[in-house]
């Protein structure tokens, strides 16, 4: 399984200043070239953050935000270890779940659902299908077994989920 790119930034979001002239410090996660971004739950005069070091400075409650966005990243981090370590992809989703202290869902995977395919397939034999295309069905799996770890370097990938519209299957993510 490979390991992600994943970056944790936090910064000032300077459209949106309080009532006291503060402004929301806010989280950007980044894997594999998505993204997310939610607010810490912490504000600060703009005079009192240093976006380079990406902390608060010389400011009363600085040892205070720099604590919380500390626990931020170290939770995030710990989501992503504990995803590598389970061996479960690491997507936004995934990390924002176990960061939430939610339940991760486990995403089906193509050989997974291929072979739930085959094995409801091979029960309709004789009633629905014929067994020519239960073992085509069959060798299509056992060069999908084979072609994966070469050509997407793991033993299986996650599929999307998959919507179906009148009989016909439309490829792409539901929400």
């Amino acid at each position: 399984m490979s390991t992600p790119n994943h970056n944790i930034y936090f910064y000032l979001r300077k459209s949106r200043p309080d009532r006291d002239g503060k402004y929301p410090i806010y989280i950007r996660i980044s894997i594999n070239n998505d993204r997310m971004e939610y607010p810490s739950g912490q504000s600060i005069h703009t005079g009192h953050w240093d976006d380079k070091k990406q902390k608060a400075i010389r400011a009363k409650e600085a040892g205070a935000v720099n604590g919380v966005l500390t626990t931020a990243k170290a939770d995030i981090n710990k989501a992503v270890s504990q995803l590598q370590i389970s061996q479960t992809e690491v997507t936004l989703e995934s990390v924002r779940l176990l960061v939430k202290g939610e339940a991760v869902k486990d995403t089906p995977t193509f050989i997974i659902v291929a072979h739930e395919h085959n094995d409801s397939f091979e029960k309709q034999i004789g009633k629905k299908y014929s067994q020519g295309s239960y073992k085509n069905y069959k060798t299509t799996l056992k060069y999908l077994i084979e072609f994966i770890p070469i050509y997407c370097g793991k033993k299986d990938i996650p599929t999307k989920p998959l919507l179906f519209l009148n009989n016909k299957t439309i490829l792409g993510e539901v929400k």
